[in-house]
């Protein structure tokens, strides 16, 4: 299981794929927002596997294995490297640049 703590107005999980891989469950502030196959009938390097929006301010993040996979897939491996957050800036007035 991995956590974190985060902040921005949408958050990506970037994981391997592979043909060994499983599945994740992602919570944010402690609800499923949802799940992510990982299974590739061949390795791949690191993607985007998830995207969720969120409301501004701080937010607690888990990525946990689901100990599912495709029917494809030999195993239930996952390899997340990394989240992604992103803030939205304000637009600036009209006449401003």
């Amino acid at each position: 299981c991995i956590r974190d703590s985060i902040e921005g107005d949408q958050f990506a999980v970037v994981a391997q794929r592979g043909p060994d891989a499983g599945r994740i469950s992602v919570s944010v502030d402690g609800e499923v927002v949802g799940l992510a196959e990982l299974y590739a009938p061949t390795s791949l390097g690191e993607e985007i596997v998830f995207v969720a929006d969120l409301d501004g301010g701080r937010h607690s993040v888990t990525v946990e294995p689901t100990g599912t996979s495709d029917p494809s897939s030999t195993g239930t491996a996952i390899d997340i490297t990394g989240f992604v957050t992103l803030v939205t800036a304000a637009p600036e007035p009209p006449g401003e640049s």
